[in-house]
């Protein structure tokens, strides 16, 4: 495991976001002593958590890859797609192979694309990637990042030296009362945004953070 390695990806709005790739080590834990607390009601100074919006959710993946030199088309692509007569969920169906034939993500997908009454496509073209294992380690990549609602949460923590460590992209535990006891210590988060100002007298006491889960933490580490 280590830190973190990152891919840069666009999201539906068109914006870069960094997507963790592979066992990514969480570098901190957020605790309630890191919590900015009202001191006058004792709940916390900022705190909001939501869920992934719909249109950033995609339950029908492409990925391409091996590119041929002559001409300049891949050869190769592993997917997990709707697109069997019967409308049921298959992956490799060629070959009948594949990281993710098989498993739970079939069921998981089928049961997105019932619940929101349609295919929704996310395809990728991986243009330095010649073999089949590191495509299908992308392929769960991207079924991980775009196939599941995760919580998104934005929080204004104390500032200390600890706090003020975190960087965009770090990975971070979450072990307080506010996200309940089943993801207690448990889901791994990045974070993708940081806020705060510079250290001094007068400024301030706080820092904001933006951190979405990451779904590989839920469904495994990559094969």
């Amino acid at each position: 495991a280590f830190e973190f390695a990152l891919v840069l990806q666009k999201n539906s709005q068109d914006e870069w976001i960094l997507i963790p790739l592979g066992d990514a080590t969480s570098v901190y834990t957020i605790t309630d002593d890191d919590i900015a607390f009202n001191e006058q009601n004792l709940l916390p100074l900022s705190l909001n958590v939501s869920r992934t919006k719909r249109e950033d959710l995609r339950n029908d993946f492409f990925v391409k890859y091996r590119i041929n030199y002559s001409t300049g088309t891949p050869d190769m692509q592993v997917y997990v797609s709707d697109i069997n007569a019967d409308g049921t969920l298959e992956q490799n169906l060629s070959s009948n192979t594949g990281a993710l034939r098989n498993t739970s993500y079939t069921s998981w997908l089928q049961e997105s694309i019932d619940n929101y009454r349609g295919s929704f496509t996310y395809e990728e073209t991986l243009l330095f990637v010649r073999d089949t294992a590191t495509a299908n380690k992308h392929l769960k990549l991207y079924a991980d990042e775009f196939g599941f609602k995760k919580q998104i949460v934005t929080v204004a923590l104390q500032k200390n030296l600890n706090t003020l460590a975190l960087e965009i992209g770090d990975v971070v535990k979450i072990n307080c009362d506010f996200v309940g006891s089943i993801n207690k210590n448990a889901a791994k988060y990045r974070i993708v945004a940081v806020n705060y100002s510079d250290v001094g007298f007068t400024s301030a006491t706080t820092i904001n953070l933006t951190l979405v889960e990451i779904a590989s933490a839920l469904t495994g580490t990559l094969l």
